[in-house]
């Protein structure tokens, strides 16, 4: 009844035994010990949408992307002024270990994002503008069972969708963060 997220389909494609153990068995990954102080790739994931999403409403609000010729754009400073307090607020509820360890992890974060924003805006250009952040939707897919066709539900969350006016088409956007790949 609850549906699917496109993530979950994609975890059962890549790998039904680990869709069955954490969505069907409910199991969960071991704890990682006091001593490791990285962050999970699902708090770097979690991490990097919120600073994206506040700096990309920001550009938007800004008229950032309907001003012609785009003006020059310190990337570095505006994440900057996104991420330290979404660091801090996390830094508050989170056990973060030591400082100094905890300041090199918000800078790598920082360096990550600013390749993504970079490449984003790159590819943007003047063709494309964000023009929805982190939204819910729900839908359903069509499947063909052995019992006959059946409406799967299909809930998630879309991280930014673009508009083109000249194409008159919409894209959806969907960062992933793996801990084995270096970007978004």
């Amino acid at each position: 009844e609850k549906g699917l997220s496109p993530t979950a389909l994609e975890t059962y494609a890549r790998c039904p035994f680990q869709y069955f153990s954490k969505q069907v068995l409910g199991l969960q990954p071991l704890p990682v010990s006091d001593h490791d102080n990285e962050l999970e790739p699902l708090e770097v994931g979690n991490l990097a949408h919120e600073v994206l999403t506040a700096c990309f409403r920001a550009l938007v609000d800004q008229e950032y992307f309907s001003k012609q010729p785009q003006q020059a754009l310190d990337i570095r400073s505006l994440l900057i002024q996104f991420a330290e307090p979404i660091f801090e607020k996390y830094a508050r509820t989170h056990a973060v270990g030591y400082p100094v360890l905890w300041d090199i992890q918000q800078e790598a974060l920082v360096d990550l994002m600013y390749q993504v924003i970079t490449n984003d805006l790159d590819e943007l250009g003047e063709e494309w503008t964000p023009i929805m952040f982190e939204e819910s939707m729900k839908s359903t897919l069509s499947v063909m069972l052995s019992e006959g066709p059946h409406e799967l539900p299909i809930t998630g969350r879309v991280d930014r969708i673009d508009w083109s006016a000249t194409q008159q088409a919409y894209r959806v956007i969907d960062y992933k963060y793996s801990d084995t790949v270096s970007r978004m």
